[in-house]
């Protein structure tokens, strides 16, 4: 009987085990779980974290980059306006620098004179009537009548079958090398002409005569090239 009882006692200490060990599963299942799931969730959003850190790292350098294009744009733009307007001012420069530099010679018409060539003969104006002409009164020891006889020398060639050209000197005393940059025919007023028949009272001093003998324009002191040309292409109908 007392066996029988301590079978009965083992049997129930065997049964209480099993359920507190059950038990002790259950209970201690559910932490494991969410200490996972918190595991999980911290690698999740380290993840995202991650993969947003990289995104804005993207983003930023995205925006350095047309950042970088966009200023490039604005510093051509920049030059390109800068130019543009240097352009300008070179230009107005230019229209004001022909503006005082140059004065037109009032009550000028067409008159004949008579000048001389290299060998000391004659020459009338009258002797290429019919043509278009530039006269050019200069003075070989003045620095600007020198400057607008060159200007003259470098658009020479461009005309010279549609415009006659006189250049024609106050002096004989013109420098062996001056004389040989210049491919146009020199005379020589020694009389004095030009002052009463053209009203030239400075030099130098530019006379543009039609074919039909009378004056396109009169101007004294020192072109730019470009009105000098704008001149001469009306003067040859090469507008």
């Amino acid at each position: 009987m007392k066996e029988k009882k301590n079978i009965i006692l083992l049997i129930f200490a065997v049964v209480f085990f099993l359920v507190a060990l059950i038990f002790c599963v259950f209970c201690f299942k559910p932490h494991n779980d969410i200490g996972m799931t918190n595991i999980n969730s911290d690698v999740n959003i380290n993840e995202n974290e991650n993969k947003n850190n990289n995104i804005s790292n993207e983003n930023i350098s995205n925006e350095n980059i047309s950042n970088e294009g966009d200023n490039n744009e604005i510093s051509q733009l920049k030059n390109e306006i800068k130019d543009e307007l240097e352009k300008k001012e070179e230009n107005a420069n230019t229209i004001l620098e022909e503006i005082s530099n140059t004065e037109n010679i009032e009550n000028v018409s067409y008159n004949d004179i008579k000048v001389y060539k290299e060998d000391s003969s004659e020459f009338n104006l009258s002797e290429i009537a019919n043509s278009s002409a530039m006269i050019l009164f200069w003075n070989p020891e003045d620095e600007a009548s020198v400057d607008v006889l060159k200007k003259v020398e470098n658009v020479y060639k461009k005309y010279e079958n549609r415009i006659k050209f006189l250049m024609i000197s106050t002096s004989k005393e013109i420098p062996s090398n001056l004389k040989n940059e210049i491919s146009m025919e020199i005379y020589y007023d020694l009389d004095r002409e030009y002052e009463k028949k053209y009203n030239v009272t400075s030099l130098p001093a530019m006379i543009y005569i039609y074919s039909d003998n009378t004056v396109m324009n009169a101007k004294s002191g020192v072109p730019s090239t470009d009105s000098l040309e704008a001149n001469l292409d009306i003067l040859s109908d090469n507008i």
